[in-house]
């Protein structure tokens, strides 16, 4: 890791401490006008997510990683590291525009959070796993937010990514035929309330993957099957 990327964390939380007290922007933009411009692009972004999750403005910065009470200001902080900051939650919020409930929203952050942190927080290398559209994004795609984090960590190199490996490959239940969407979601879209659960978009994704998909087909065609015969518990 860089010294650069060592320095990340204790950045994103001066940042958060700037988007939290008035005070402390006001003295550090008055060394310098130009940042008020710069901090106004993350002060939005920001903005956005707070809309996206309906977190106020502090539990929204604890899930993004911001410690915001365990040091003092710097007033150090410069352009450039506020710059990386603010492609970090822009990151972030980008994953959220998949997801149509605020509760998948909501997962969808905190596991971009622990992915980033588990990754050294280097938003590069983050983005370029992402931005393959192999497993973790697909798994994202479908819902999975839980399986695609997963996924994702397990791209990594070093300790998180060989614990995630060995964690998944020991895991007894899985197998190359097991199915991408979980049972209980599976229930819930064949639930009449599909788009309420899961959001009408991702309802839509999900059906049009379970009907062409041969490792989820079988177990959407089972379940379809049960509630031809009335076992209508199956839901429940």
């Amino acid at each position: 890791m860089t010294s650069e990327q060592e320095g990340r964390r204790p950045t994103l939380n001066q940042v958060g401490k700037l988007l939290l007290y008035d005070e402390l922007l006001v003295k550090w933009t008055a060394k310098e006008p130009s940042r008020a411009s710069l901090f106004k692009t993350v002060y939005v972004c920001v903005g956005r997510l707070q809309s996206e999750t309906g977190w106020q403005m502090e539990e929204l910065l604890h899930h993004l990683g911001c410690e915001t009470e365990e040091e003092e200001f710097d007033e150090k902080l410069t352009p450039r590291r506020l710059a990386m900051c603010t492609e970090y939650m822009e990151w972030v919020e980008e994953l959220l525009k998949g997801f149509d409930l605020r509760f998948d929203k909501r997962a969808a952050l905190k596991g971009a959070s622990q992915f980033y942190d588990a990754a050294g927080e280097d938003l590069s290398l983050v983005k370029g796993i992402m931005a393959e559209g192999k497993t973790p994004s697909f798994y994202l795609w479908l819902g999975e937010i839980g399986q695609g984090w997963k996924a994702a960590t397990r791209c990594l190199d070093g300790p998180e990514g060989e614990r995630a490996r060995r964690i998944h490959e020991s895991n007894p239940f899985l197998s190359e035929t097991s199915p991408h969407v979980s049972p209980e979601r599976l229930k819930m879209l064949a639930s009449p309330q599909a788009a309420e659960l899961l959001g009408l978009e991702m309802a839509e994704r999900m059906r049009k993957h379970v009907s062409d998909c041969s490792r989820c087909g079988p177990y959407w065609a089972e379940l379809a099957a049960q509630l031809e015969l009335g076992f209508s518990g199956v839901l429940r």
